[in-house]
């Protein structure tokens, strides 16, 4: 895949090593009341576009390791993906995904001898300040 924004990092400081997939919509609202619309926006935002970015990046990265230097792709995600936030359930399924995605690619890259891809978080403290969240007991 080949983006401008892509074109231009590897022209300017050249073939990236690290990359960080850091993008996300926090959209919250009952899910009975909530608008599709957002999460259609939290999806495209939260995981399309980390999608996108790993995807435009990953034979950079692999060129990276096969070179025998550092190559790592980090996916920022967040609490929200272990801790429930009531109001805020598609969110929390967004970054549900990037924390699966990433599992998933942390076994395939050992294939390919890339660096490690990252867990992604959030400090838990802060995300339940900021946003109201707090552990609740699952349903049997």
């Amino acid at each position: 895949m080949t983006s401008p924004a892509a074109v231009a990092i590897r022209d300017v400081p050249g073939r990236p090593d690290l990359v960080v997939a850091n993008a996300g919509v926090m959209l919250g609202a009952p899910f009975a009341a909530a608008d599709p619309g957002e999460w259609d926006r939290m999806i495209d935002v939260n995981l399309r576009a980390l999608l996108a970015t790993g995807r435009t990046f990953v034979e950079d990265l692999f060129a990276a390791a096969d070179a025998g230097r550092p190559a790592d792709l980090v996916n920022v995600g967040s609490i929200a993906a272990e801790v429930v936030f009531a109001d805020y359930p598609v969110y929390g399924a967004t970054k549900a995904a990037v924390t699966q995605l990433t599992r998933n690619l942390r076994v395939a890259r050992a294939t390919r001898r890339a660096g490690p891809v990252g867990r992604p978080g959030l400090r838990r403290d802060r995300a339940q300040r900021r946003h109201g969240a707090r552990r609740h007991q699952e349903p049997p």
